[in-house]
């Protein structure tokens, strides 16, 4: 008896914190953002989006963006949404991630 609740408990430990797996995600939802999208004015990620979580580790986030001329100045607001798939390792590196599709707006720029 002893033995399988030692087993329960590492299992348990064994698993990720999602707090940081949803924290990173939503930092390289921006990262993606700037990767993939070449364009002025400059997309940021305004506020906190929301996160979801699918049950394969695919992550959609949605909020809104803002963007920003080369002189620091807001411009314009955008919903976004993004899908991307968490592949295991680091959730603090660039390499765990692949991003999917990203929205702005109506438009799909991946």
């Amino acid at each position: 008896m002893a033995i399988l609740i030692v087993v329960a408990v590492s299992g348990c430990k064994l698993r990720p914190d999602n707090g940081v797996t949803n924290a990173a995600a939503v930092h390289f939802a921006g990262v993606f953002i700037m990767d993939n999208i070449p364009s002025e004015p400059n997309l940021r990620i305004q506020k906190e989006p929301d996160v979801k979580v699918d049950s394969d580790n695919t992550y959609h986030i949605s909020g809104t963006v803002e963007g920003f001329t080369s002189f620091n100045a807001p411009v314009t607001i955008e919903h976004f949404s993004e899908t991307l798939r968490y592949m295991g390792g680091n959730p603090n590196e660039q390499a765990s991630w692949e991003c999917m599709e990203i929205y702005v707006g109506k438009k799909k720029l991946k």
